[in-house]
């Protein structure tokens, strides 16, 4: 069974703190809340900048990680400002992998860290981008790529819950155990390696075996009138009889082998249906909740304003969450084609069964998509019995040079 200590570690952010940064008036510092923290105010007050900072200052500039959006380089935060920059502008974070508190001071303008400390203990700077790797057992390039999928610009349109390639990535981090794809590929080169050394090694043998087996014929020739030679052939009796036996469970081993491989592949096999069976029903429900919003409304800030009213009861003005029955009603005006808020019909509007139908559809496709998340997890834990047989081999291969020998000395 797969432990949980498999999966990687999303950093919990806890305080924040940024100093000599012209871009902001005066120095400020901010304490994160448990669950959603949310950044308001008009353009150019700093909110992205914010984002950006955050980003920075767990793993640094982004800009040669392909992956990333924001690319943050040397120029970025200087770009953003009014220039007169303060080489002591810094960043301060402090965030919790599990039980573990790290804190991280970087000068903005430099990618230069100035301060590290992991459970209240300083420690060498260099040591950072080490203990964060092995804590959160994820890369930085990935590290970056969640935390700029997972801090939300509502601004934009094409964010994580409207861009299915993203949303795969991260199911991919967040579900398989972390470096199954690396453990594989080690275990194919270990079996390889394995293979030609005991192919190297059988080779060795059978020539040995030809020796003996060469120096028991010269012995049985040349005490061919002698009482030698019923030893000879009293030994050489015993030993096709060994070679046998040997032989017969060689065959019993190796076609325990091969089913065990056939069983391995099998599940491997399955493991990447289900992965693309989750992409394919992924893509075909982002499919229909964009062909469905757009066919009604053609301005993406209303598809959001509708998405998350929909499916999390959230009011379009306030973002206050809304009562049942409240939202019940503002549903009914959308679902008989009219608007919520003036009660005119709106154009365009596909017909009530097709909406219906519609919904229902993609709920039948989530409810499906779960259920292949759960039979790929299923799998991975049939998954590990199985690669234990598989160390089998060099007792299997042992059995083929027996059986190698069997023939040499039939053919003598």
């Amino acid at each position: 069974m797969i432990h949980q200590d498999h999966y990687i570690n999303i950093p919990s952010l806890s305080k924040i703190k940024v100093s000599n940064y012209s871009l902001f008036k005066k120095d400020w510092k901010y304490k994160f809340s448990k669950g959603t923290n949310v950044f308001i105010g008009a353009n150019g007050l700093g909110k992205t900048t914010s984002t950006s900072l955050i980003i920075y200052a767990i793993v640094g500039y982004t800009a040669n990680i392909d992956s990333s959006e924001f690319k943050i380089d040397n120029d970025y935060f200087s770009s953003r400002s009014d220039n007169k920059n303060s080489e002591d502008a810094e960043i301060e974070i402090s965030f919790k992998i599990k039980e573990h508190l790290f804190l991280i001071r970087r000068k903005l303008y430099l990618d230069n860290k100035s301060f590290y400390s992991l459970d209240g203990k300083e420690k060498d700077i260099n040591l950072y981008e080490d203990d964060l790797v092995k804590l959160s057992k994820l890369s930085i390039s990935d590290l970056a790529f969640i935390l700029e999928k997972f801090l939300i610009r509502e601004e934009e349109g094409n964010y994580l819950l409207w861009n299915f390639r993203d949303q795969s990535k991260l199911l991919q981090l967040l579900i398989n155990p972390v470096g199954f794809k690396k453990v594989y590929e080690e275990k194919s080169l270990e079996l390889s390696k394995l293979t030609s050394e005991i192919n190297r090694k059988r080779d060795t043998d059978i020539q040995a075996y030809n020796k003996r087996i060469d120096e028991i014929q010269d012995l049985r020739n040349k005490d061919k009138y002698t009482d030698n030679r019923e030893k000879v052939l009293e030994k050489i009796s015993t030993l096709h009889k060994t070679l046998e036996k040997k032989n017969t469970q060689k065959k019993k081993k190796l076609e325990q082998y091969k089913e065990t491989l056939k069983v391995f592949s099998g599940l491997k096999q399955n493991i990447e249906k289900i992965n693309f069976d989750i992409e394919i029903k992924s893509e075909e429900i982002l499919s229909m909740e964009q062909t469905f919003y757009e066919t009604v409304y053609s301005d993406k800030k209303v598809l959001n304003t509708i998405h998350k009213m929909r499916n999390y009861g959230i009011c379009a003005y306030c973002d206050s969450r809304l009562k049942p029955n409240i939202k019940s009603k503002i549903l009914e005006k959308m679902d008989n084609g009219n608007c919520p808020v003036c009660e005119e019909k709106v154009s365009n509007r596909k017909h009530k069964d097709d909406t219906s139908n519609s919904i229902n559809y993609v709920q039948t496709l989530e409810s499906e998509i779960k259920t292949l998340i759960a039979r790929k997890i299923k799998i991975e834990e049939q998954k590990e019995p199985n690669s234990n047989k598989i160390q089998l081999l060099d007792s299997d291969i042992k059995m083929e040079i027996l059986a190698k020998l069997t023939h040499l000395i039939l053919r003598k």
